[in-house]
Formats: structure tokens, sequence, C-alpha cells
């Protein structure tokens, strides 16, 4: 029974150590990193796979979906829910449609140059439908593309269930949106759609300045070498003390790192 009750105390100990580790790296917003993974229109074997590799890490992981895909598909809300019960899943809304197209010469996405009313529709038919499919308001948007503009601004903050931003254009969100939406810098991978690249970005992290950002990955389009890569990253991710948060957390730790 003693031998029982050392075993349990150091079991304890070397808990509250991880913990405490955690939320030392958590704290420090400079080291805090959202793993963006665009482009979910369903369940198949890449978004296992993905899964697989992150949970091997210790990895959570935000997914963003696009929500016209999953109408009616109540086998992928099921999916959704059981991987957001886990506690290392969280989706957010990417698009309605995901569609882009060219008008007089110029390319318009669905939240670029695409106009007040269009937006304002997809994003309250995006949120809508996630809201049925999870059971719960998403507090977090990225556009198709990183699209935006004024308009996207307009329908963020229309929003009150909104609380987080992906864009690469951060001073123009900064500017734009109420101080209620967080703002989160976007990296893209290292060699186009589906492609990271390991040491690429850690080149880019080594050169960028200090502060929280959201990798942003396309699971869906992973061929084995790349998604070794994305295993890579991770690895370099939690070597350089670097933690990686759900949409959720990041807001709540801004919350509290906020001047009073």
């Amino acid at each position: 029974m003693k031998r029982f009750r050392n075993l349990s105390r150091s079991l304890t100990a070397v808990i509250i150590a991880v913990a405490a580790s955690w939320m030392s790296a958590a704290a420090d917003l400079s080291k805090v990193v959202i793993i963006k993974a665009d482009d979910f229109r369903g369940t198949t074997g890449a978004w296992t796979n993905f899964l697989d590799v992150s949970r091997a890490a210790g990895v959570k992981v935000a997914i963003g979906v696009i929500a016209d895909s999953i109408q009616n598909k109540t086998s992928d809300w099921a999916w959704m829910r059981a991987q957001e019960r886990q506690g290392d899943v969280e989706f957010w809304t990417h698009a309605w449609d995901h569609k882009q197209w060219t008008t007089n010469g110029q390319t318009v996405s669905e939240f670029q140059g695409s106009g007040l009313a269009h937006q304002r529709e997809h994003l309250a038919r995006s949120q809508a439908l996630l809201k049925t499919a999870l059971g719960r308001d998403v507090i977090a948007f990225g556009t198709a593309y990183n699209g935006f503009d004024a308009d996207t601004a307009t329908v963020i903050n229309e929003s009150p269930e909104l609380r987080l931003f992906f864009t690469h254009r951060l001073a123009a969100a900064k500017d734009l949106l109420t101080n209620r939406v967080e703002v989160l810098d976007v990296i893209s991978e290292g060699d186009g759609t589906g492609k990271p690249n390991a040491e690429k970005l850690a080149a880019t992290l080594a050169k960028r300045p200090p502060g929280p950002v959201s990798l942003q990955f396309h699971p869906p389009y992973f061929d084995p070498p790349h998604l070794e890569e994305y295993r890579k990253i991770l690895a370099n991710l939690k070597a350089q003390g670097y933690a990686m948060l759900l949409p959720s957390e990041y807001v709540a730790l801004c919350a509290t790192n906020r001047p009073q």
C-alpha cells in the first residue's frame, strides 16, 4: 500500500509538472500557435490521417468547415461532434461555398469584392448551419482564399458570437474590427496548398517578430510525404516550446492578458 501511495504521489507530481509547463508556454502569447486546418467538406481518410498524426503528437487542431458541403449530412455532424468531445478539435467557419470568380477582369472571392449583401448572407448561413451541426455557436472565422475587405469587417462586427478572425491582412483587420474580435496572423504552407515544408516553416518562424500565429494547412490534399512534413512541423514546434491552442482557448487567454 505504501508503495502504491508513493507511486500515486509520483504520478501526481508528473501531471502537475506537465500542466505547469503547458500553462507557462500558453501564458506566453509569443509562443502560441493555432493549427488552422482548412477545407473540411466531410469526413475522409485524409482527415482521419491528419487527426491521427496530430493526436499522436498531443496537438490540438482547429478545422475550418466549408458549410454548404455538409448540408443535411447528419453523419458528418455526428462525426464532428465526436471529435470535439475529445477536447482536442474545434471547428470554425471557413466559408459557405468557397467560390472565386472573375468580374470585369477582377478576381472576386466569397469574402472579398462580392458585396455586403452576398457576404452577409453567406456568413449568416454558415454560422446557422454549423450551430445546427455542432450544437453550439462557432466563434472563429477564416475566409476562402483569405479574402477580406470592409464588407467582411462589417459582417463580422454584426455577428456577436464571432471572437476570432484568421487573416493575412492583420493591420487592416485590426483597424476595421471591433475589439471583441481577436485577429490572428496566418502563415501558409511552404510549397503551396496541401504541401507543408518543415524546413521552410522553421526559417519563417525564426525570422518573424514574436507573437501568436496560426499555421495554415490543407489536410485533404496531403500526400504521404507531406503528412510526414506535418509530423516534423509538430515535433519542431513542441521542441521550440510552442503551445498549440484551440480558438476558444486562445480567446480566453487573450482576455486574461488584456490590460484592465
